[in-house]
C-alpha cells in the first residue's frame, strides 16, 4: 500500500469512528432530555391539592360551573400523573394513580353529571379517602388530606351565581 493510501484509510476510519461516537451521543442526549421532561410528583400532587381544595369550595357552594371547571383541571392533573410512568422513591406513582385515583375521580365525574349535590359531595370525600389511602400505601401517610378546609383561603369567590 502507498503512503497516500494508508493515509486515507486511516481517515476514512477516523471519519467512521467519529460518526458511530456522535450517533451514540446524541442517542444519550435524547434520552436524557425526555427524562428531564416528565413532570415532578410533588410539583403534580401539589397542583392536584389546590384543586381538589377549590373544587371543595365550588362544590361547598353548589356552583355548577366552577365545580365542572375545577373537575376538568383535576382531570388534567390527573392524566399528567397517569399518563407519564412517573416513579417516586420506587413507588409507581403512574400506576397507583390508574389504580386507585382514576376510578374515584370517573365516580366524582359521573355525579356531577348528574348534578345531585349531596351525591357530588360523597364522591368526593371517596376522592379525598382514595388520595389519603394512595399517601399510606407509599409510606407518606404523614400526608393527610381534609375534604374542605375549614376557611377560604383563596381570594376567590366560590359562591354560585345568582340570577
Amino acid at each position: 500500500m502507498t503512503r497516500f493510501s494508508v493515509f486515507q484509510t486511516l481517515l476514512l476510519l477516523l471519519v467512521i469512528v467519529g460518526f458511530f461516537w456522535l450517533w451514540i451521543r446524541v442517542g444519550d442526549l435524547e434520552q436524557e432530555s425526555s427524562s428531564e421532561s416528565l413532570p415532578e410528583v410533588h410539583v403534580l400532587m401539589s397542583e392536584m391539592q389546590t384543586h381538589l381544595h377549590k373544587l371543595s369550595f365550588s362544590v361547598l357552594e353548589e356552583n355548577e360551573a366552577l365545580t365542572h371547571f375545577y373537575l376538568h383541571e383535576l382531570e388534567e392533573v390527573i392524566g399528567d400523573l397517569s399518563d407519564n410512568e412517573l416513579t417516586y422513591e420506587g413507588y409507581k406513582i403512574s400506576q397507583l394513580t390508574r389504580q386507585m385515583l382514576q376510578p374515584a375521580f370517573s365516580e366524582l365525574d359521573r355525579a356531577a353529571e348528574q348534578g345531585e349535590w349531596e351525591q357530588i359531595q360523597g364522591r368526593l370525600n371517596s376522592l379525598v379517602q382514595t388520595c389519603n389511602s394512595c399517601h399510606m400505601a407509599t409510606d407518606h401517610g404523614e400526608i393527610v388530606i381534609r375534604g374542605r378546609a375549614e376557611q377560604n383561603p383563596f381570594n376567590q369567590d366560590f359562591s354560585a351565581p345568582t340570577d
